[in-house]
């Protein structure tokens, strides 16, 4: 028994328990209609054969992995090929920073010191946050499962994706127990994890283009393929998830020995010792701005432009599936018209979502910088409140446009090589730019908020995860075009695919500046918040 771990279960579940509603019922609505439209897409004639086709392609064996049963292809492999390998990479991204929460993030915060100042065992906080992430995953692989069952697919395989979910999930939540005994810092053990599940996604891309049919001996070195490699709805087979529990007891086990030789609120890898002075860029407030955000800007950076080359160079095979299957093309929206700018347009908002994403969580850490203290340490060396908030939201602003434009124009160049017409690359350069007004909306909202209620700031959030949830389920649940019009996303232009129009532009610029204007007066009235 380890005294004070049924307590902290306890504390910790009730912490989460917002979180967890919100996860079970957004993975639910998304796999269900998910799973539904991609079933309804692929119903038409000759649309397994062009997904089968499509599947040995480099840009889909990288994305989504080996199509098993390719060569008699049928509905249950095709959903678990299309919706796998980003369940997994999701599910273990939410289980690192779970874990990490619940960890260095808790001791970071005073609150492990004062639980462990009670009558209570060394690991009963781990244990309790271990409990907190298995929860999290059983939660949303369960919705997995009922999304899965509920499509009218086999109860044993949709069983066997879900428990595949689960297993992963908790083995890098594992992974992020052992990076927490490492790294100096909650944000070091999140990166450290994060980093992990990076390698393992780019060790399992690169494998599995190695033998697309199957997956090389290369795949087999990521835990990201144990969970592909049960083959559900094509040749079901639960003995690579036993991996997936070895990694997990293992993964533990050297998280137990390692937090031995660690003091609390420390790492076992010593910090960077800085230099001796500062580089004349730090010295400013942008300069500090552009240093705390630089590791996920580039992150962010780089994953929002591999995944728009790697689109981009589908574009000719994406067209012949396309072209052979019309109830895909409808499922996506796209029209026949000219399919490559149709898809592109497609994809072209997932880049958008993607760099709102990145810019709604650089601009929240403002509200992280004043809880943790760092922003008094700013502001006493006279910088004003509003030129510091201000500055900040000018960097955010810069790097998304930045990660905006960079990715269009990987998309654009890409997609030219694909198809042998370069006008794509001036093409996609100019539809990325209309979008950046509608891309900075849900930031702007999220700094307005962060001005006048920063309790309520997350709330941004919802606005990025509509647009998302419009850009794929809105075409298969046929929106009303006033629901649809809440997404920043459904207003901006559909370059290429359709004509330019400034109005809409205009409109999305001047709520931006709008909301940004907000920011001034509600900064200056409110004091700095406190952790």
């Amino acid at each position: 028994m380890i005294t004070g771990a049924g307590t902290l279960v306890r504390l910790a579940l009730r912490r989460d328990r917002v979180r967890l509603i919100a996860w079970g019922l957004g993975f639910l609505l998304t796999m269900w209609f998910s799973v539904a439209a991609v079933i309804d897409a692929y119903s038409g004639p000759g649309a397994l054969g062009a997904r089968a086709a499509l599947a040995h392609s480099p840009g889909t064996v990288v994305i989504a992995g080996p199509l098993f049963g390719a060569d008699e292809p049928s509905i249950g492999p095709v959903v678990a090929n299309e919706l796998t390998t980003m369940l997994l990479v999701v599910i273990a991204v939410i289980s690192v920073l779970c874990a990490v929460r619940h960890t260095r993030a808790d001791e970071e915060a005073g609150r492990t010191e004062l639980v462990r100042a009670q009558v209570t065992a060394r690991r009963a906080p781990a244990v309790a946050a271990l409990v907190a992430v298995a929860t999290l995953d059983l939660v949303v692989s369960a919705t997995v499962v009922i999304a899965l069952v509920g499509n009218d697919l086999p109860v044993a395989d949709s069983v066997a994706l879900g428990v595949s979910c689960l297993l992963t999930g908790f083995l890098f939540g594992a992974v992020a127990a052992v990076t927490a005994q490492l790294a100096p810092s909650a944000r070091g053990a999140s990166a450290l994890a994060l980093g992990v599940v990076g390698s393992a996604f780019a060790v399992r891309a690169v494998g599995d283009m190695l033998e697309p049919a199957t997956g090389s001996w290369l795949s087999w070195l990521s835990p990201l393929a144990w969970g592909q490699q049960t083959r559900a709805f094509a040749d079901l087979r639960w003995w690579p998830l036993a991996l997936t529990v070895v990694a997990t007891v293992v993964a533990l086990a050297v998280a137990a020995v390692l937090s031995e030789r660690r003091d609390l609120g420390s790492g076992l890898l010593p910090s960077r010792g800085g230099p001796g002075s500062a580089e004349a860029s730090l010295l400013g407030t942008g300069g500090l701005a552009r240093r705390l955000l630089r590791p996920s800007f580039l992150s962010w950076g780089t994953g929002i432009v591999l995944t728009a080359a790697l689109t981009g160079s589908m574009a000719r095979s994406v067209e012949d599936m396309l072209a052979d299957s019309p109830d895909m093309a409808a499922w996506i929206g796209v029209s026949s018209r000219d399919l490559v700018a149709s898809f592109s347009t497609y994809l072209l908002g997932f880049l958008v979502v993607m760099t709102t994403a990145f810019a709604v969580s650089a601009v929240l850490v403002l509200r992280a910088e004043e809880r943790s203290g760092r922003a008094e340490l700013v502001l006493v060396s006279g910088v004003p409140r509003t030129r510091w908030v201000g500055v900040w939201i000018t960097v955010v602003a810069v790097e998304a446009a930045v990660i905006l434009l960079v990715a269009s124009l990987a998309m654009g160049v890409c997609t030219a090589v694909a198809t042998g017409e370069w006008h794509w690359v001036g093409d996609l350069l100019v539809a990325g730019l209309v979008n950046l007004p509608g891309a900075l909306v849900a930031p702007a909202l999220a700094a307005a908020l962060v001005a006048w209620l920063p309790r309520w700031a997350p709330l941004a959030w919802v606005l990025m995860g509509w647009s998302a949830f419009v850009l794929l389920l809105g075409p298969v649940l046929g929106l009303p075009g006033w629901v649809g019009d809440l997404s920043p996303l459904e207003l901006t232009p559909k370059l290429p695919e359709a004509d330019f129009h400034v109005t809409p532009v205009l409109v999305l610029t001047l709520v931006v500046v709008v909301l940004v204007l907000l920011v001034r007066p509600g900064t200056a009235r409110r004091d700095l918040l406190t952790a």
